[in-house]
């Protein structure tokens, strides 16, 4: 759980080598749960465009899960 935290704290100021290491342990997840609601092409689509949001939102992430 640390590290979690430590790693969204690197993520939200713009640590581009720690946002890899969360897609890499969460794209997989993120695919599965969208594949039950659309087609492959669509679930690679929303994926993408799920991970730039998170990027682009990091630097307002607080961890009681509400934006600033």
């Amino acid at each position: 759980m640390e590290s979690e935290h430590s790693e969204l704290a690197a993520i939200q100021q713009g640590d581009t080598q720690a946002f890899a290491r969360w897609m890499a342990a969460n794209e997989e997840r993120i695919r599965l749960s969208l594949s039950r609601f659309a087609s492959a092409v669509d679930v690679e689509s929303v994926v993408q465009d799920t991970l730039l949001k998170v990027w682009h939102a990091a630097p307002h992430f607080v961890s009681d899960g509400k934006p600033e």
